[in-house]
């Protein structure tokens, strides 16, 4: 997962190379070689992609737009990510459904497990090949482009996706219930959560 998360962050400008074998270097900077090749081939022949990904950088705190970027640009239509607590975004994301997941700390400790369907042609398999491995990374970084022109805007992450959102918020709800409750019905403290549909 490293070389991935070192992807969707395209490198901070140190990888230069991705998607074909060109990549024999270390790009990552991890000590293993062509990682990154690895990862994107790997994923490209996943059926599911799971990303424990609530420590994830996130411009507004839900929408992971660099990772999102990688996972569209190599994920097959039909397969399947999996994030917790964010979100991915862009044309190619379908929200499938919201898994709550009950972490060590007690029922206060909830996990939130986000399923997208990856759907439209992949954009990697239309890059030319070529010998400095490049193309792979210039398709990454036109996902990411697109993503935060489109998805990364002003608009609130909500107006965007509102099935997910309405997942999201229905279980932060149930969440304070639940918190209402284990203190005897005392609500002081506890924010007061109205879901819209």
């Amino acid at each position: 997962m490293r070389s991935i998360h070192a992807d969707a962050n395209l490198g901070g400008g140190e990888v230069d190379c991705f998607v074909d074998a060109s990549c024999e270097y270390d790009p990552a900077g991890d000590g293993a070689g062509g990682a990154l090749a690895e990862a994107a081939s790997v994923l490209a022949g996943a059926d599911i992609a799971i990303a424990y990904s609530t420590a994830f950088p996130s411009p507004d705190g839900l929408r992971l737009p660099e990772l999102s970027a990688a996972l569209s640009a190599v994920m097959r239509p039909g397969s399947l990510a999996i994030t917790t607590d964010k979100w991915l975004v862009g044309r190619r994301f379908e929200f499938v459904d919201m898994v709550r997941i009950a972490g060590d700390d007690g029922p206060e400790d909830v996990i939130r497990a986000f399923i997208w369907r990856l759907t439209g042609a992949v954009p990697v398999s239309g890059a030319k090949q070529d010998v400095g491995g490049e193309s792979g990374l210039r398709v990454v970084a036109g996902e990411l482009e697109e993503i935060q022109r489109e998805w990364m805007s002003d608009d609130d992450a909500c107006s965007q996706n509102g099935d997910a959102c309405v997942a999201m918020l229905g279980s932060l709800e149930e969440e304070l219930a639940i918190m209402q409750d284990l203190r005897g019905g005392d609500t002081e403290g506890i924010p007061t959560l109205e879901v819209l549909s």
